[in-house]
Order: structure tokens, then C-alpha cells, then sequence
């Protein structure tokens, strides 16, 4: 009897200390679930910031979300051995020199960004938008300039430049980023379609029908369409010579700027109760 209750007593204690150990796991693996949640939570902010002040810049969304991807995986603390900081791995020396940003604020993360975004769209125009000249200054440093002005990659970014370049085409076929790049483009124009007060209070306006308010509406509903269009599609020339029919579509990348420009020309044709000027 007594033999059986020892026997009975070690069951039970094997038991309870499986059930604790379960349950510790479990704790376990709540807590790395939600430390899994809050880090995806940070790196989707990470990324709506690059592709908002990307956008406010007029610079390329995947451009900016490669470069940050392949710099610190969208890490705000990252900190290289050369001494570049957060999501864009800005050198503090190129931070003070060129923005007069102090190294303390680069872990600042919104500031890091503005600042790596501004940085990149200050080399595309410096290079002419040679985006392999400009990832290589980005990556290295000036010494893309030779001795005779010509340009060249410096070898030991060459490594650097094709990551970014290949992150960039991994992007643009992933569905999820471009749907966030869409809604923030939807919702800049928005916010600069209501700020430009294109149906507004003024003496202009005022006075007009509902009738041509309507066709207003239109016209700015025609604009925001134009405006938020990240491509231009045209269909190649056939060759008189050639006998072969092929049918493509190129593909030309427009800036935010050009299609502002481009808009604002097709609009001058309107008088502004809608109607076609002579």
C-alpha cells in the first residue's frame, strides 16, 4: 500500500512539473511571438516614412526602401564599423557637412530618413540620375569622380550597388509594397489637391453653378488620376522595313515633377467653369 502511494505521489509530481514546463514554454513563445509583432509593427512605420518623405522629395520610393533594406534591414539603432548611423547608415561627418545635423539626432529615425532621402536625391542630380554612380558616391564616398572628370563605380562598392539594384527589382514585383507606395501617393496628392483649394471658397468659384462645380469635380478627380500614375506606357514604332509584327510596351519612368507639369499643361485648356478655351 505504502509502495503505491509513493508511486502515485512521483506521477503526480512528474506530472505537475511537465505542466509548469509546458507552461513556461508557452510563456516563451507568447513573448517571442510579440517581440516577432512588435518588430514587424517598427519596420512597417520605417517603411512608411521612407516611402512619404520619398515621395514629398520626388525621389523613387523603391529606390530609398532598397537602400535602407540593404544598409540596416529598416534597423533604427544600426551602427556600422565605419561609424554610419540608423535606417540609412549616415556618416555623422557627412550629416554635419552637408545638413548641419549633429550625430546624436542620426538615431533619431524620422531624421535619419529625411536626411539619407535628401542625400540621395542630391547625388541622382548630381550624376545626372546615373543610379549607379550615385549608390556608389551613397556607399563610398567621391571617388567616383576620376582624374580625367570621367565617372566610374569604385570598385569596392561595386558589391553594394548590385544589392541595391537587385532589392530594388525584388520590390517593384512585391505586391504589398506597392500597395503602401499607391496609398501614400493617393494620399500626398489628396492632402496637395486640398491645400491647392482647387474647388475653394474664393471669389472665383463662388459664383458658379452646381453645374459647373460638377464639371470642376471632374476636371480635379481627371487630375488626381494623372498625378498618382506611377507610368507612362507607349507602344514602340514599327519599322517600315521590318516585316515582323511585334506588339511590347515600354515602359519610360516620369518624375512627380513632370507629371506636375504635365497635368498643369492639359488643365490650361480649360476655362475655369470647365469648358474648353478657344
Amino acid at each position: 500500500m505504502v509502495s503505491i502511494i509513493k508511486m502515485c505521489n512521483r506521477s503526480i509530481r512528474n506530472i505537475a512539473n511537465i505542466i509548469k514546463a509546458s507552461f513556461i514554454f508557452m510563456l516563451l513563445l507568447c513573448a517571442t511571438h510579440n517581440a516577432q509583432a512588435s518588430y514587424q509593427s517598427e519596420k512597417l512605420k520605417v517603411m512608411n516614412t521612407i516611402i512619404e518623405k520619398s515621395i514629398a522629395y520626388d525621389l523613387d520610393p523603391i529606390l530609398a526602401l532598397s537602400v535602407a533594406k540593404v544598409e540596416s534591414n529598416f534597423e533604427g539603432d544600426a551602427l556600422s564599423h565605419a561609424g554610419a548611423r540608423g535606417v540609412m547608415q549616415i556618416m555623422p561627418a557627412t550629416a554635419m557637412g552637408e545638413f548641419n545635423v549633429s550625430a546624436a539626432q542620426l538615431y533619431d529615425i524620422s531624421t535619419n530618413i529625411d536626411i539619407g532621402i535628401r542625400y540621395l536625391k542630391q547625388l541622382m542630380n548630381m550624376y545626372d540620375q546615373r543610379l549607379d554612380i550615385a549608390l556608389s558616391h551613397y556607399n563610398g564616398g567621391s571617388a567616383v569622380r576620376q582624374y580625367d572628370g570621367s565617372l566610374k563605380v569604385i570598385p569596392v562598392t561595386h558589391k553594394y550597388v548590385r544589392k541595391v539594384i537587385s532589392t530594388s527589382k525584388n520590390f517593384k514585383n512585391h505586391v504589398f509594397v506597392n500597395k503602401l507606395i499607391k496609398k501614400h501617393i493617393n494620399e500626398y496628392f489628396a492632402k496637395k489637391s486640398d491645400s491647392e483649394a482647387v474647388l475653394d471658397e474664393s471669389d472665383d468659384y463662388k459664383y458658379l453653378s452646381e453645374d459647373e462645380l460638377a464639371k470642376l469635380s471632374h476636371i480635379r478627380k481627371i487630375r488626381r488620376h494623372n498625378l498618382t500614375r506611377n507610368k507612362k506606357y507607349r507602344a514602340p514604332q514599327q519599322s517600315k522595313e521590318s516585316n515582323i509584327n511585334k506588339q511590347s510596351n515600354h515602359v519610360e519612368d516620369i518624375s512627380m515633377l513632370t507629371r506636375k507639369q504635365k497635368v498643369r499643361q492639359w488643365e490650361s485648356i480649360y476655362k475655369p467653369n470647365g469648358q474648353l478655351s478657344n
